[in-house]
């Protein structure tokens, strides 16, 4: 492939499900660099290409950098991040060219115009081979998961081959004859099925947790009641932190990066609590979403730098207290099972 194959390429766009959205520019010109590079760099060992993040959810800016996966036919794995200049960005074909629409067309037209003239773009690129991508879904890796369930195959080839990785591991020729289109449908049918919640926790788990957050609680009161103002707030951002990290592990939750936690709270109706003694009735009824609403409130609360941080504080205990009800409450002591030392 050579840069004026690529250049006459249609815009930018998912070629594994119907959809007429596509990559906006100035981000299409970079991509293409991207792709033209990776056949430069890997020649038939690449078998896929997917692009994910904010350029293809619909929610980027003109801080937003590009994540590409690759999928390669070796036995070796890498990941990079750098800065592409926009003196390296392949042009986009003329846009007479299909009728696509750029994911947030309208958002496209700010960027390009805060722009003035291209930046340089920050990339990130995770190359793989299949086994390890579906490895890593299959384990319910979130940022995984996300990244393929939520992506855009840009490209891939039909490989029919039950040995693409030189080894013998039970993948079949159906698994690799479209590499990502298949991770990214595998990745959608991990994410419906769900993660376990902490109802099938082990004792230890659930009481290592608590003990953690309980911990916390007291480290954060003692920076207060000692009148450290600054280690108090650090303890109780801490706090926070753990709390919903717990939380999101404990509801079964898929996670997001933390900087979207308040807003998932907020929009994910996913986001269901855990059935308290269910029954042939209460499994009838409907999904709640209590926790993280009441989460989300608490959360706001906790942040709010112009609060009293007693207020801060009593705001997490309630959190926290909130994240380990359905794991046996709060805990004042507690004694581990004796672990054999031989």
């Amino acid at each position: 492939m050579n840069p004026e194959n690529i250049t006459a390429l249609k815009p930018v766009e998912c070629i594994c499900c119907p959809t007429t959205t596509c990559v906006a520019a100035p981000f299409d010109g970079a991509i293409r660099r991207l792709v033209f590079d990776l056949h430069a760099e890997f020649g038939a060992d690449l078998l896929a290409i997917l692009v994910t993040g904010s350029l293809v959810t619909g929610n980027f800016h003109i801080n937003s950098d590009i994540d590409l996966f690759a999928i390669i036919k070796q036995h070796k794995r890498q990941r990079r991040l750098f800065q592409l200049s926009p003196s390296d960005f392949i042009p986009p074909p003329s846009t007479t060219s299909g009728s696509s629409t750029p994911v947030g067309s309208q958002s496209a037209s700010t960027v390009t115009i805060s722009y003035g003239a291209p930046r340089a773009i920050q990339c990130e690129v995770f190359i793989n081979p299949f086994h390890r991508m579906k490895e890593e879904i299959a384990a319910l890796e979130d940022p995984s998961v996300n990244a393929w369930r939520l992506g855009h195959v840009l490209y891939e080839v039909f490989f029919n081959d039950t040995n693409v990785n030189g080894n013998d591991d039970g993948h079949n020729s159906q698994d690799i004859q479209n590499p990502a289109s298949y991770l990214k449908a595998f990745a959608t049918q991990t994410h419906e099925a769900g993660k376990p919640n902490g109802t099938t926790w082990t004792n230890f788990k659930r009481d290592m947790t608590r003990y953690m957050l309980m911990d916390g609680l007291l480290d954060a009161w003692d920076a207060i009641e000692a009148g450290d103002a600054a280690s108090g707030s650090i303890m109780i951002s801490r706090g926070l932190t753990m709390a919903l990290d717990a939380l999101y592990e404990s509801r079964g939750w898929w996670g997001v990066k933390p900087k979207k936690r308040l807003l998932d709270l907020k929009e994910n109706k996913q986001l269901y609590d855990i059935k308290a003694n269910p029954s042939p009735l209460s499994s009838s009824l409907l999904p709640t979403n209590n926790d993280a609403r009441r989460a989300l409130q608490l959360s706001r609360r906790i942040a709010r730098d112009d609060l009293e941080l007693v207020e801060r504080f009593k705001a997490l205990k309630t959190l926290v207290a909130l994240v380990v009800e359905p794991l046996g409450g709060e805990m004042e002591d507690w004694v581990t099972d004796w672990e054999s030392t031989d």
